[in-house]
């Protein structure tokens, strides 16, 4: 089937969207708490649909712009509630999923490899999770996605005029677009003007280049100076990282590690080089018995040195980690690990041989039998690089130069690096994908499913728990509910974040008085140790609506202490100063009020 035939096949971006939209609903995300930073970022859209004014609250350095009005939009039509927020979010996650499938057919890329690519990252443990959420993480996505989608098109345009009109779309858009995240205006500022220079041979595009590229310039400071001078917004340095030897040491280790996970993350198109790597040759044959020896000794040194298994799959943090996705919330306890070490390891080992063999046919330059020669009509080379080329070297700087870079910042530089494996394995390997690749892809899209459900769960008894305790008279700013509680609570009391960044209004930050751990009533859904000196007070029997939730968790073993899976609270007595340990039987679902000794 030819390229252009192929763009005019619809239903494999049907069925992506789909695929997404099933994977959220199957993981059934139901709960009025938030994930993750959302907590912030929907209650300023609750505000805005309230009151008509964007307000900020002192915790994210993101504008949010348009977001904000969409979330608003929903809030209005549906009444407030989290589910309404981040259904807000779903739909233009699954605008992004099938704009991907179609911006992978314009590169060159066959159906069924773009698909399996689209796939990759729809049902990716880290874009599920955040495709069902507030954050702008997935709207700032979606607006480099239709930038580099205008760009392909300016250059694949049929004349001059065509391709100057999809550069103004694609400047416009993302001047528009990049107010939720101002890291998405580097499609106005970086991708449009390299596509101007690549063009620069058609009539007129240098000139329109040159316009919009100013007129984008203007808009973005005008923008940022808004933003600047607006109450409780925090300002994001060009270089936040200090720079210090130490921080300096801590960037590259960061640095090394998203780099693994990002290998990880496309792993079932990486596995392919792995899958059909060619041992036609000697000199093949050799550097993979040299691999081989090298990945078993790194599988001794980790089996061995249990204590750099922070250097295992999933290699970053934030999102997906080995205790679930998007897990802990800043609750005591200690939560198990979903990830196993053994688990871990295989990941880790399987990843770094895959990405080896990439980088060891791109060395060899090898050919196959069933290699598939580039089409004439196929996205050059060229092209491809002067669109992706600059915008990586600018994003990986401003992702070094930050004080924390997460997992979930590597979403761009994960569509760039597919695309770039489909062409090579394309061009140098053969035309399609093996099963094995949509075996991971179902793989890692289950676990993404199960670690949901989990969050969702997990937040759900929190709340329930919270709840209870409310109910028992104990007032909100007296339970420490997990980050995403507690960052409500702070709102809802405030109406803004205490943080030292804040310059407007002047004074708005207050220095922070640390209180004792006991005088709030702590919440924990994790198997936990208990004080080892307790005297039972009283006993009640309950059927907690939290157990169901957590009965299949697997639960902490701590050998000499007592081993239980449940609910941990600290609640403490204001009228007689003595503090007691909630104790939540797994068995009998008996709660246990236990005076601390």
């Amino acid at each position: 089937m030819s390229i252009e035939n192929r763009r005019g096949v619809f239903y494999p971006a049907l069925i992506c969207a789909f695929a997404l939209a099933a994977a959220v609903a199957i993981s059934h995300p139901v709960l009025e708490l938030a994930t993750n930073d959302d907590w912030s970022y929907v209650w300023s859209a609750r505000v805005l649909a309230d009151t008509g004014h964007v307000v900020y609250n002192g915790w994210g350095a993101m504008m949010l712009g348009w977001q904000l009005y969409l979330g608003a939009l929903f809030i209005k039509l549906f009444g407030f509630s989290f589910t309404a927020a981040r259904i807000s979010v779903l739909i233009v996650s699954i605008g992004t999923v099938v704009l991907i499938q179609r911006l992978f057919l314009r590169f060159g890329i066959s159906q069924w490899n773009a698909t399996i690519a689209t796939l990759t990252i729809a049902l990716s443990p880290l874009f599920l999770p955040l495709a069902y959420s507030f954050m702008s993480d997935v709207p700032s996505f979606f607006c480099l996605i239709v930038c580099f989608y205008s760009c392909v098109r300016a250059i694949q345009a049929g004349t001059d005029r065509a391709a100057a009109g999809w550069l103004v779309f694609a400047a416009l858009s993302n001047v528009l677009g990049g107010t939720v995240r101002q890291v998405a205006w580097l499609g106005a500022l970086v991708v449009v003007p390299c596509t101007t220079w690549y063009l620069r041979r058609r009539a007129g595009v240098i000139l329109t280049g040159v316009v919009v590229w100013l007129m984008s310039a203007i808009a973005i400071v005008g923008c940022i100076h808004w933003f600047n001078h607006q109450p409780y917004s925090l300002r994001e340095g060009l270089l936040s990282n200090p720079h210090t030897l130490v921080e300096l040491v801590v960037t590259v280790k960061k640095s090394i590690k998203n780099s693994f996970a990002a290998c990880l993350y496309v792993l079932p198109v990486l596995i392919g080089f792995l899958w059909k790597f060619p041992l036609g040759s000697e000199r093949a044959r050799k550097q993979s018995a040299i691999v081989g020896a090298f990945l078993v000794l790194i599988t001794l040194f980790f089996i061995f040195h249990r204590g750099s298994s922070d250097w295992l799959a999933p290699f970053s943090g934030n999102i997906v980690t080995e205790k679930g996705l998007d897990n802990a919330s800043g609750m005591a306890g200690n939560p198990p690990d979903i990830l196993s070490f053994s688990v871990r390891l295989i990941l880790s080992i399987v990843t770094f041989a895959a990405a080896i063999s990439f980088l060891l046919l791109g060395w060899n330059s090898y050919s196959v039998e069933n290699r598939a020669s580039q089409s004439v009509s196929a996205f050059p080379w060229e092209a491809l690089l002067t669109i992706f080329g600059p915008f990586t070297l600018v994003y990986v700087f401003l992702l070094v130069t930050r004080t924390d870079i997460f997992d979930r910042y590597l979403l761009p530089l994960i569509f760039v690096f597919l695309v770039i494996l489909l062409r090579v394995y394309e061009e140098e390997v053969g035309a399609r994908l093996p099963k094995i690749s949509l075996f991971l892809v179902l793989l890692f899209g289950a676990f993404a499913v199960a670690g949901m459900h989990d969050l969702f769960a997990m937040g759900r008894a929190r709340l329930t728990a919270a709840d209870e305790i409310l109910a028992a008279g104990v007032v909100r700013t007296e339970i420490q509910g997990g980050f995403e509680y507690d960052g409500w609570t702070q709102l809802e009391s405030t109406g803004y974040m205490n943080n030292d960044r804040i310059r407007i209004p002047a004074g708005a930050f207050h220095p922070k008085t640390y209180l004792p751990m006991f005088r709030l009533a702590a919440i924990s859904v994790f198997g936990c140790t208990p004080p080892r000196s307790i005297r039972v007070t009283y006993f009640r029997l309950t059927n907690h609506p939290a157990i169901p939730l957590l009965s299949s968790r697997p639960f902490l073993i701590t050998p000499g202490c007592l081993r239980i899976l449940a609910l941990f609270t600290f609640t403490r007595c204001l009228e007689t100063e003595r503090i007691f340990f909630q104790q939540v039987d797994k068995q009998d679902s008996n709660v246990a009020l236990c005076e601390v000794a």
